[in-house]
């Protein structure tokens, strides 16, 4: 059966956590889809994306889905520019890798729930980032 474990509470146990996931993914994946053929992995490359005089680089995936990047997503563009006016445009990509990361979570979620979910890791990032703000360290 599965053992309690306890929950997140230092960057070391994080890393952990998601070795752990990767491996149980893997597992789990090549259990459910036998194939004798190699798979390449496909890497998407960076979008520059200007927001005015200010440049950041973005991977492709995290912009899959929003209908002002399609055509830096299809592979047309490799610069993508925006109106100076998103001032905010860091918090807009944080917004982006959550999303990510709760497909993520989905998909994993799909392939066993109870080996692949990442509750857990995203109760520890939490733990994790409210305790390094706080004033006084706590359990």
């Amino acid at each position: 059966m599965f053992s309690q474990r306890f929950p997140i509470k230092a960057l070391p146990e994080i890393y952990e956590e998601v070795s752990l996931l990767v491996k149980n993914a893997v597992s789990l994946w090549s259990w459910h889809h036998h194939t004798t053929t190699v798979f390449r992995q496909r890497l998407p490359g960076t979008v520059s994306v200007f927001v005015g005089e200010e440049q950041f680089l973005v991977h492709r995936f995290l912009l899959e889905g929003s209908p002002l990047f399609h055509e830096a997503v299809e592979g047309k563009h490799r610069e993508v520019r925006l109106p100076p006016l998103t001032v905010n445009f860091t918090h807009i990509l944080t917004l982006l890798k959550i999303r990510w990361c709760l497909q993520l979570h989905s998909a994993m979620s799909e392939l066993d729930h109870k080996l692949c979910s990442l509750r857990r890791l995203a109760d520890g990032v939490l733990w994790v980032i409210t305790q390094q703000f706080a004033d006084a360290p706590s359990d």
